[in-house]
């Protein structure tokens, strides 16, 4: 049995690195993406569409209490009624809750920048837990045998590619 000679494994390593590693002009290609706010203006979007629903649902329990001070309903219809829409409204209010934070959005893409374009430095200088976690990270495959090294990328690192996506993003063959 043959076996990889540990610097052609990194060799193999740090192109596939490379090739994913965001250059100066697909970061700005990326940022311009980002800048046309469809992202955002979608998220805002949804948060009016949530919070009409939450509003919707308040004046619902309004009306239903002046039906019952009306005595236009009983007191257990009031109830269930009342339940049910507090039921929704409590789910419109979790999904408004979970709806992401413009703000947190552009932290997490300036991380996500700062993450993929100094990949491979990262590579070189960590130690082996920090190489092996980066390995992990960045591919969900990883096996070596005499053929080669065979990575596949991680959907979020590859989300970069989206609109140009390299020779084969799911496995690559090193």
């Amino acid at each position: 049995m043959t076996t990889l000679r540990e610097d052609r494994l990194n060799e193999a390593i740090r192109q596939e690195l490379n090739r994913l590693q965001l250059t100066p002009k697909s970061i700005e290609k990326m940022q311009a993406d980002w800048q046309a706010g469809l992202i955002v203006d979608d998220l805002n979007a949804q948060r009016r569409s949530v919070a009409a629903k939450i509003e919707d649902r308040q004046s619902k329990i309004s009306r239903l209490a002046d039906l019952l001070i009306d005595r236009s309903i009983d007191q257990m219809t009031y109830e269930t009624k009342k339940k049910e829409l507090g039921f929704e409204l409590s789910q419109f209010q979790g999904q408004l809750d979970d709806l992401p934070n413009p703000k947190d959005i552009r932290q997490e893409r300036k991380a996500y920048i700062s993450t993929l374009k100094e990949l491979v430095n990262t590579y070189d200088i960590g130690n082996t837990t920090e190489r092996r976690l980066l390995l992990r990270n960045t591919f969900s495959n990883r096996s070596a045998d005499q053929h080669g090294v065979r990575l596949e990328v991680r959907s979020w690192v590859g989300v970069h590619f989206a609109s140009n996506p390299p020779r084969n993003l799911k496995k690559s063959m090193v």
